[in-house]
């Protein structure tokens, strides 16, 4: 009998038995959520949620510009700055190069994190691109 049982078969049964029982353990669980989600009224918060949870803060950089400004750095600064430097590029050549790029970036106001991101990706691909090691924190000194 089971040889007429393909692994197939075996699977989309195990599957099926899987899915109902999440679905009924679910539905135990949940119950509540459910009723309130079907009836469309919104869940009101309890007392206590209200007190202990802190109001939400206001973004304080506009993040979809910014990940746009840091995403075109990135671009430019992986197929145009590097290697417009070359391979044989020097240490002193690529610090003025990027004390010049980063020089336009210094009103932009960016956060630490973001300039700390850009300040390891340009001695990453320095490294890799011209085999020239720069310490991040000598690229944070041009901004």
């Amino acid at each position: 009998m089971l040889s007429k049982i393909s692994w197939g078969q075996f699977a989309l049964a195990v599957v099926v038995v899987l899915l109902l029982y999440y679905l009924v353990i679910g539905i135990s669980l949940y119950r509540d959520k459910i009723r309130e989600l079907l009836q469309k009224r919104p869940a009101q918060p309890r007392a206590t949620d209200r007190e202990t949870q802190p109001k939400p803060k206001q973004a304080e950089i506009d993040i979809p510009s910014d990940l746009v400004l840091i995403e075109r750095m990135i671009n430019e600064v992986r197929y145009e700055i590097l290697p417009k430097a070359g391979e044989h590029a020097t240490k002193d050549k690529l610090l003025i190069v990027f004390k010049n790029y980063l020089s336009g970036f210094s009103g932009q106001n960016l956060p630490t994190p973001f300039k700390t991101g850009i300040n390891q990706l340009i001695a990453k691909e320095a490294a890799s691109q011209c085999d020239v090691f720069i310490d991040p924190a000598e690229i944070a000194e041009l901004w």
